[in-house]
């Protein structure tokens, strides 16, 4: 298992030093819950759920959503802190079930920054470190708002 984590954060860093991202605040974060990721992805959520310490994600989380989140943090690097690396394709409450696997809570009002992108703020359960995601607003259907002049 260590040997596919391992893989799966080093295709993540080959794809952040692709897109030329700066460190940003709230790297240990990052750090924290790009490696919680990486073992859902290997182990599947049965197996993430019996050794996780509030025994998340839930049996009625969709299984299907928290992959996708989890991918879109090891693939595209989403998450990291900057518009530029946004979750796609999850809606609000999408976002804030993963990140509650990933053991962060919602602080605050979600801000809406223009563009069809918005930020969440969480904070980690325990210990309270705090990180900001953003993500593409997606409509009632689940696809990308396009602006209509």
């Amino acid at each position: 298992m260590a040997g596919k984590v391992k893989t799966l954060l080093n295709i993540q860093s080959e794809k952040c030093m692709e897109l030329d991202l700066p460190p940003l605040e709230g790297f240990s974060a990052w750090t924290y819950f790009s490696y919680k990721a990486a073992i859902f992805l290997v182990v599947g959520p049965e197996i993430y759920r019996k050794d996780d310490y509030f025994q998340y994600p839930l049996p009625e989380w969709d299984s299907a959503i928290l992959k996708t989140g989890c991918e879109q943090i090891i693939y595209n690097c989403a998450g990291l802190a900057s518009p530029q690396t946004c979750f796609e394709g999850l809606s609000e409450s999408n976002i804030i079930m993963l990140f509650k696997m990933l053991h962060y809570t919602q602080k605050g009002d979600i801000e809406y920054k223009g563009n069809d992108i918005a930020e969440i703020h969480f904070c980690h359960i325990m210990n309270e470190t705090p990180h900001s995601v953003y993500f593409k607003i997606q409509s009632a259907e689940n696809k990308p708002i396009t602006a209509v002049c």
